[in-house]
């Protein structure tokens, strides 16, 4: 990691040093307030499969993506592509 930033509104982002964010995470129990910059087949994904647990956080590993859920105790794996490819075991 190259540079943490702590928003007003709790988002952390952390970015790489070429400046592409690496991990988002919000406030413990709160849904991000933005998740536009996500591949939309995550957030689609969430959103249907998991529709009362809002993406509390996001981070963009080598090849996938993991995310948290507010009140879900399990992180979801998503490929590069934004396909889902199981849960935290």
């Amino acid at each position: 990691m190259a540079l943490s930033i702590d928003l007003a509104n709790g988002v952390e982002i952390d970015f790489d040093k070429q400046g592409n964010w690496i991990n988002v995470d919000a406030r413990d129990g709160q849904a991000l307030p933005n998740t536009a910059f996500l591949l939309a087949s995550i957030v689609d994904y969430v959103q249907k499969n998991y529709p009362n647990n809002p993406i509390n956080g996001v981070e963009k590993k080598l090849t996938n993506y993991e995310v948290e859920l507010v009140g879900f105790p399990k992180d979801l794996y998503f490929n590069a592509n934004g396909a889902f490819i199981g849960l935290e075991k």
